[in-house]
């Protein structure tokens, strides 16, 4: 349900502000960035219809359209087409700013469906600190939609370790003072006892 607070951008994202292709197909909920045969043999019947090619955007631009204006920026990113994975491994750089995403996957293992089986979105998204918490069922049972959530555990830890790794770069850094310090000192001492006194 799209509330009427909500913005919506209908853009089709990728790596770079090119030219792509976008099938429409003959059954309109499953167009996607794949091609009729990559789904034929979940939907059998299912074939391409004419379109024309679409432009693209890069994330970063997408990401920079619904923060204009706004003092919150989005934190929530719903895919609702194929391949999600493959969707997710080209916006990596933006996932730090999200804290959910939903993502629409082929949760039935005995179809293969490139990059867009709910595993390869795990381990897209595993690696960025969220995990699932829902799979919702389609109309179709191979389809699920995946709702993933960030775990600020995970982030606690991390915190934790670069806390750890910080300390111990004061700690170098300390000694190395301390080290440039007695040098200082012996250059002096070996200055006096090698210069003479001046008349």
């Amino acid at each position: 349900m799209i509330k009427a607070d909500w913005e919506t951008l209908n853009r089709v994202v990728t790596t770079e502000s090119v030219s792509s292709r976008f099938y429409q197909l003959s059954n309109s909920a499953e167009s996607c960035l794949l091609p009729a045969a990559a789904l034929q043999k979940i939907w059998p019947d299912v074939c391409e219809v004419p379109a024309d090619r679409t432009g693209s955007e890069t994330m970063e631009v997408t990401m920079a359209a619904l923060i204009r204006n706004r003092q919150t920026p989005p934190n929530w990113l719903f895919i609702d087409c194929l391949p999600a994975a493959l969707l997710l491994q080209e916006i990596h750089p933006a996932l730090h700013r999200l804290d959910v995403v939903m993502a629409r996957v082929v949760a039935d293992t005995s179809y293969s469906v490139p990059n867009s089986n709910k595993k390869a979105v795990d381990r897209c998204l595993s690696a960025q600190g969220f995990h699932c918490v829902l799979l919702e069922p389609e109309r179709h049972p191979a389809f699920h939609t995946a709702i993933y959530v960030r775990s600020f555990k995970a982030h606690e830890s991390r915190i934790d370790q670069l806390e750890s790794e910080l300390q111990e770069v004061k700690s170098r850094m300390e000694s190395q003072r301390e080290q440039i310090c007695l040098a200082e000192r012996q250059l002096a001492s070996i200055k006096e006892l090698l210069l003479p006194e001046p008349q």
